[in-house]
């Protein structure tokens, strides 16, 4: 009896070692609340939002980077294909901030129509 508990006590500890073995050797970080790993893996996705970690006791030193498939991954600041991708990003949002028109733009001319 004893040895059968050691056994699957010790299936147990094997299976939960395996799954954090495993769940490391992805190379991009998935954002939880914070960063506390970082990696210089390039995100393939299309960004559509970023957002600068600063680092504190608990948290990594991290760019947190949206995708359009909604997942968020824990990037090294220091990846060399992060400050090309940041800067296709802003030039995506200025594009599209000069193509559609303000709310306050919107708000007057239906005004004057009126």
């Amino acid at each position: 009896m004893q040895s059968s508990r050691t056994f699957i006590s010790s299936l147990a500890i094997m299976a939960i070692i395996a799954s954090v073995v495993w769940q490391r050797a992805d190379a991009q970080e998935k954002y939880l609340s914070c960063c506390t790993r970082v990696s210089k893996k390039e995100v393939m996705d299309p960004i559509i939002g970023l957002e600068v970690q600063r680092p504190d006791k608990l948290c990594a030193a991290a760019v947190i980077v949206k995708t359009d498939k909604n997942e968020q991954f824990c990037c090294s600041p220091h990846a060399k294909w992060l400050k090309p991708k940041i800067m296709e990003f802003k030039r995506k949002l200025d594009r599209e901030t000069q193509t559609k028109p303000s709310l306050l733009s919107r708000i007057t001319r239906s005004s004057q129509k009126a």
